[in-house]
């Protein structure tokens, strides 16, 4: 469920992303989308996260 929910999450922000006009606003989406990009969610990463919310 967690890793369905980031997915959709990362739909979204590329989504927001792909559709802004506004080249700063755009910046700011591609941070967004750039993090699951660079830091893609592993079963570690997943653990990681559930374990935080304890």
């Amino acid at each position: 469920m967690l890793i369905a929910q980031l997915g959709h999450i990362a739909q979204m922000g590329s989504r927001r992303w792909l559709a802004e006009p506004d080249p700063v606003e755009r910046l700011h989406l591609e941070g967004w989308v750039r993090e699951f990009l660079d830091e893609p969610v592993t079963r570690a990463v997943a653990g990681g996260i559930v374990a935080a919310a304890r």
